[in-house]
């Protein structure tokens, strides 16, 4: 028994490992062999001999042409292209599409040939016939490749997540592939007992680390097009604890064509940390940018320029990009003029500082601004620290300026960009955007004309200096990659979502508000660096894997950094009109200790008295607790 194992293991996969050509020519003989056998058998049956020799002697010549004709047929309907374990109601409609088309061409052959003997009945036989035997071939194929994988069980554990339609055919696909062995779906909308779907047992998400440790998994296959806010953390962390492989679905089409399944793509790792896919509201999108002269500050950073994307996009009329960098203007105004044509829409690139008062006068005068988006602002941590003079001058008295300014130049909308960090700030940078908040807030009351509010949200994927590109620079040096601390968490959106969330926020405001946008659940960034390593094709250094490729150390907590963020500061929010943006509910220092606090802070700022600044942010903002002196 053990000897058959071993041959027919090795019959198999020299089967397996012959090219594509020798498999097809294969295919074609079997194929022109059957189509034969199906001529012999249709004139068989309607003349009820079993060799009936009038009829193959007036034939000869349809039997001999009979292959040539149908399988190039067959290769001009794509019949060849299928692989053949992949069995499909499509792979059926080619046969039988194939196989009339051959039969009215070797009938009209045989009037040609001037044959006196070719009964009607008898093409209508053999198209019968010829299905039912190309169809039993593939069949067979299918069924001893899917036995003698049963028997040798080769290929690597995967666990399909998502049991969805896709994913439930991608399973029956991955039946007939040598290089995976399906062991379970998981699904995410399972209760009590388990369903059954073909052969497979679908388990829930709750079942998913003792499946990878029961069957030794290491891929992942996801069959959804994104993975749950409450599942992405869970994913993170068993990703990086049995350094999983995780792929992405191909289309069924891709599959039944010949893509290799060994090919599929590797999932990056902001493709499951980017979050459920919302479609923005068209109405909110265009309420602040359709037709309308648009000014975004900071226009050349990460979220300025995703803002200005999708601002050209959804119509405005005219769009000013404003920054201090000469190079990230230039970039975003070579982007944008590519497609502003089309829009109609005039892109205008400025070069200069939020904190030029003039500047921003001439500008609002000057194009008659309707919108302005504050993206402008010095955002990284540990730098603002050790600068808090030109923190808070650009983030502070920049706002106050642009927001001033925007008010007396009667702009209908005026929206601050701003941090988690502004909640319970524990940094400078922290404390700033939650005086920037103040600020906006206070200015509201006084504005007739103009609304202002803020938009507060986390981290963003792939922005400059943010953890990923970070740790993607320290694995491809090999590493070693440096986290902070093992218990920092933080939360995570991508690019184009936290644009559109503010472009919609906008579009909401009434003067004063501050948005939250919603942010899923945080993500441990010890889990993430592991996640990446694995997800790199690399494995982790550590005393109990002193083989693996990349070391990662833990460097302390740099200053005024947290271990996790938050996003209210008293804890309450109301909701909106679209399900990922809250209302924040919050209160604020008094009028008089808001323009005294102000007043404090820009004198500071003269004499550049870093300490008496530092001592007016700790009174502004009561929940700033700093973490470093």
């Amino acid at each position: 028994m053990c000897m058959f194992k071993i041959l027919n293991s090795k019959i198999h996969l020299a089967l397996f490992r012959l090219p594509s050509t020798a498999k097809v020519a294969g295919l074609v003989i079997l194929d022109s062999i059957s189509l034969i056998v199906s001529l012999w058998l249709a004139s068989a049956l309607r003349l009820s001999e079993f060799w009936p020799e009038r009829f193959l002697e007036a034939n000869l010549s349809v039997f001999i042409s009979l292959p040539v004709i149908s399988v190039l047929v067959f290769k001009r309907f794509g019949l060849y292209k299928v692989r053949v374990r992949y069995l499909s109601a499509q792979t059926f409609r080619l046969i039988v599409v194939g196989v009339v088309s051959a039969g009215i061409v070797v009938y009209s052959l045989a009037l040609l040939l001037g044959s006196d003997f070719f009964p009607r009945s008898v093409p209508i036989i053999f198209c019968l016939c010829a299905v039912s035997l190309l169809c039993l071939i593939r069949h067979c194929i299918v069924a001893y490749h899917n036995w003698s994988l049963s028997k040798t069980s080769i290929g690597k554990p995967l666990v399909i997540f998502g049991a969805n339609d896709q994913g439930v055919r991608l399973a029956n696909f991955l039946l007939g592939d040598s290089k995976f062995r399906v062991v379970a779906l998981v699904d995410d909308d399972v209760a009590g007992e388990r369903p059954r779907v073909g052969k497979f047992i679908v388990h829930p998400v709750s079942e998913f680390e003792s499946l990878i440790e029961r069957f030794g998994v290491s891929v992942v296959l996801l069959s959804v097009p994104s993975i749950g806010d409450l599942y992405r953390p869970l994913l993170v962390k068993l990703v990086a604890k049995y350094q999983l492989e995780v792929r992405v679905f191909p289309s069924a089409q891709s599959l039944i064509e010949g893509q290799p399944l060994g090919n599929l793509e590797t999932i990056k790792i902001e493709d499951f940390l980017g979050r459920d896919k919302v479609d923005p509201m068209p109405n909110l999108m265009k309420g602040c940018v359709l037709d309308k002269v648009v000014l975004i500050t900071g226009g050349g950073g990460s979220i300025g320029s995703e803002i200005a994307r999708q601002v050209v996009a959804y119509g405005a009329r005219h769009v000013i990009l404003l920054d201090h960098s000469e190079y990230a203007v230039y970039s975003i105004d070579q982007e944008l003029q590519k497609v502003a044509g089309q829009k109609n829409t005039i892109i205008t690139p400025l070069i200069g500082s939020v904190v030029n008062r003039s500047l921003i006068r001439s500008v609002l005068k000057r194009f008659k601004i309707d919108t302005i988006f504050h993206a402008a602002a010095y955002k990284h941590v540990p730098l603002v620290e050790h600068n808090i003079i030109d923190g808070l001058l650009n983030n502070v008295v920049g706002t106050e300026i642009v927001a001033t300014e925007a008010a007396k130049a009667k702009v209908a909308n005026f929206v601050l960009i701003s941090t988690d960090k502004a909640v319970r700030p524990t940094s400078i940078m922290g404390a700033t955007k939650r005086v920037s908040e103040i600020v906006m807030h206070n200015l509201s009351k006084k504005s007739e004309q103009t609304t202002l509010s803020a938009v507060r949200f986390g981290n963003v994927l792939g922005s400059s200096g943010s953890v990923i590109p970070v740790f993607k620079k320290q694995i491809e040096e090999g590493g070693p990659v440096k986290v902070t601390h093992a218990d920092v968490e933080r939360y995570f959106m991508t690019t184009s979502e936290a644009a559109s969330l503010v472009i919609q926020a906008a579009s909401m405001a009434k003067s004063g508000d501050i948005f939250v946008l919603d942010m899923g659940g945080p993500i441990k960034i010890l889990d993430l660096a592991k996640s990446m390593i694995s997800l790199s094709g690399k494995t982790l250094k550590d005393r109990t894997h002193p083989e693996g490729d990349i070391e990662l150390v833990l460097t302390g907590l740099r200053p005024g950094e947290k271990l996790y963020e938050e996003l209210f500061i008293d804890g309450t929010a109301s909701p909106t009109k679209h399900p990922k943006i809250m209302l924040a509910e919050e209160s604020y220092p008094s009028s008089v200790a808001i323009i005294s606090g102000l007043r404090g802070i820009k004198s500071a700022i003269k004499t550049r008295d870093a300490a008496t600044a530092r001592h007016i942010l700790e009174i502004l903002v009561s929940e700033f607790k700093p973490s470093s002196s």
